[in-house]
């Protein structure tokens, strides 16, 4: 499971220290990749050639209108495209407003009711 964000070419990996992917490993129990576990920023970048040695059989990508076409080229790569998340149709775009852009309760209830839907 890895919380993800193309961005400035590269790929923005969201560590256990950033608020929205504290849900997915602190308060909804799932595993962080390895490289998720560094404590040292809230998030870090990676190049698209790493997204296979974590293993990852979930994404959640965060994409809008900044890094649609970035998305778009990282999608069409044969990297990508061999992803084990992507092969078993499990990557799920979500609004990067919504999930690291807004602090509310409301919000965040929000990120947690599209996480539930997409893990039933």
């Amino acid at each position: 499971m890895a919380l993800i964000r193309p961005r400035d070419d590269m790929i923005r990996l969201h560590t256990v220290d950033h608020r929205t992917a504290a849900i997915l490993y602190d308060d909804l129990g799932l595993t962080p990749p390895e490289l998720a576990e560094d404590h040292t920023d809230t998030s870090s970048m990676i190049s698209i050639e790493i997204l296979p040695e974590m293993d990852a059989d979930h994404f959640f990508l965060l994409q809008d209108d900044t890094n649609a076409e970035l998305t778009a080229e990282f999608m069409d790569t044969s990297v990508w495209k061999g992803l084990k998340a992507v092969t078993e149709d499990h990557v799920y775009e979500k609004d990067t407003a919504l999930w690291v852009g807004y602090y509310s309760p409301i919000a965040l209830d929000l990120v947690v009711d599209q996480i539930a839907e997409e893990l039933k």
